[in-house]
């Protein structure tokens, strides 16, 4: 069984992969020490990291937005590790930068010269709350990486969508 936790609140270490589709995960990539005394039986910390840049006033807004998988807060303990485990972990890091390539398309779609922070802010917020009813879904339609059958069905669907969107892949 795979239970995971994903913290906002923890800091990203200097120890990190940016997701790229030749580079997938290996389980040497879970660096972190797993807690005494836990409850989970794993934890992997992804995540979007986004801003813009506009050097000055007669510059176009530069967006900027990678995924990015934390070596040294993730970890799952070594008699646990299996190849469908890491399956799951790799499409959960492919989801991540579905919704990054999502908010390159988007803010690459509208540009606003008035106000690019409220128009950053906003779809950043909505990329955030879009990519975690998609990644409950897939937790919860997985059974948490234990349905294979479901784990290959969402890694296709999860591959189509960055095929899609390869144009937006940086």
């Amino acid at each position: 069984m795979f239970v995971l936790s994903v913290e906002a609140q923890v800091k990203i270490s200097k120890d990190t992969l940016h997701w790229n589709t030749n580079i997938p995960l290996k389980w040497s990539d879970f660096k972190g020490e797993p807690k005494e005394g836990r409850v989970l039986h794993g934890q992997v910390l992804c995540a979007n990291i986004a801003g813009f840049q506009r050097p000055s006033a007669h510059y176009q807004i530069e967006f900027h937005a990678v995924t990015i998988f934390d070596r040294l807060n993730s970890w799952m303990p070594e008699d646990e590790r299996t190849d469908i485990g890491l399956s799951y972990f790799q499409v959960m890091f492919n989801i991540y930068e579905v919704h990054a390539r999502k908010m390159r398309k988007n803010y690459a779609a509208s540009r606003s010269v008035e106000n690019p922070d409220a128009e950053f802010q906003k779809k950043y917020s909505t990329s955030g709350i879009e990519r975690s009813t998609d990644l409950n879904k897939y937790k919860r339609d997985t059974k948490m990486g234990l349905d294979s059958t479901a784990l290959d069905t969402w890694r296709v669907k999860v591959n189509e969508e960055l095929k899609t969107l390869e144009a937006y892949g940086k």
